[in-house]
């Protein structure tokens, strides 16, 4: 079925480069729904956050004392702005995608405990 144009809508991304304003075009039909095909060739899934972010994100709570501090780390660090709940979420999702992919076993174990024998 043939999708008709909806117009265009405005989105953002935070990258590592800062805030980036995005103007979409959407399409729908009754049967289809609507989408941004632009989506599909920039490989977002609706994310708002980019996978550098994200990382940059994760290392810098590694080691804070709470969030709000790696998100004060970060602004300073990469100058990118974000609060400390969109950081907690931000750790929290990227955890949870870690965790499905090794009760996956789509990531191999770096050792096991019969290499941590001693001499």
């Amino acid at each position: 079925m043939k999708k008709r144009n909806k117009g265009q809508q405005r989105t953002t991304v935070l990258t590592v480069n800062g805030r980036v304003s995005l103007l979409r075009r959407w399409w729908h039909s009754p049967a289809d729904g609507s989408e941004a095909p632009v989506d599909r060739v920039l490989s977002r899934d609706g994310a708002t956050v980019t996978s550098g972010v994200r990382e940059l994100a994760c290392r810098l709570n590694n080691d804070a004392a709470g969030f709000d501090k790696a998100a004060d780390n970060l602004r300073r660090a990469a100058q990118v702005e974000m609060s400390g709940e969109q950081l907690r979420l931000v750790v929290l999702e990227a955890g949870q995608r870690v965790l499905a992919a090794q009760q996956a076993d789509a990531v191999p174990t770096a050792f096991t405990a019969c290499d941590c024998r001693v001499a």
